[in-house]
């Protein structure tokens, strides 16, 4: 599972979003007419149909932006997305409750912080395969105050770079 994890949480954040959006509550009179969208995009959205006019405008706007954004991409990547959705599906709450707060959690940092945690991300998919498992197993056999410690150290030293990145030269 913790292979699974970081192979799949760039696209879950964008499926999260993309939830988020479709499940959004009710609001204000709608910006756009069901009738104003294309036939395609009215099938494609078939499952709004009933409750579009009670979507806030803002809401019809980001799912009708995301419909596009899911049109454009490649069927590998529909297929690549659709099967993490399933993935996803597949968590238990406790899991995707972890996964939402992470998101959460990189959300907020600032655009320094998530470009250098992104960076730190790839070198550890790129890092082989046995030095990857000795982190994780070293990883695992860290007591819960020492994966705090360690997490703060981490995070300060990650705010620092970030700090540094923001600095005229």
């Amino acid at each position: 599972m913790d292979r699974f994890l970081p192979r799949f949480r760039h696209t879950l954040i964008r499926l999260v979003a993309v939830g988020l959006l479709l499940v959004a509550g009710m609001g204000a009179a709608s910006a756009i007419d069901w009738d104003s969208l294309s036939p395609q995009e009215q099938k494609q959205l078939k499952s709004f149909r009933d409750r579009w006019d009670e979507l806030p405008a803002e809401r019809q706007e980001k799912v009708l932006k995301g419909l596009q954004r899911w049109n454009q991409l490649e069927p590998a990547q529909k297929a690549r997305a659709k099967e993490r959705f399933q993935d996803w599906r597949k968590l238990s709450p406790e899991q995707k409750q972890r996964m939402r707060k992470a998101f959460r959690q990189f959300r907020d940092l600032s655009p320094e912080e998530r470009q250098l945690l992104m960076h730190k991300f790839h070198q550890y998919q790129r890092m082989d395969p046995a030095r990857r498992q000795a982190l994780k197993e070293k990883w695992q056999r860290m007591s819960p105050e020492e994966r705090r410690a360690f997490k703060e150290k981490r995070r300060q030293k990650l705010e620092e770079k970030a700090r540094r990145l923001k600095e005229p030269r």
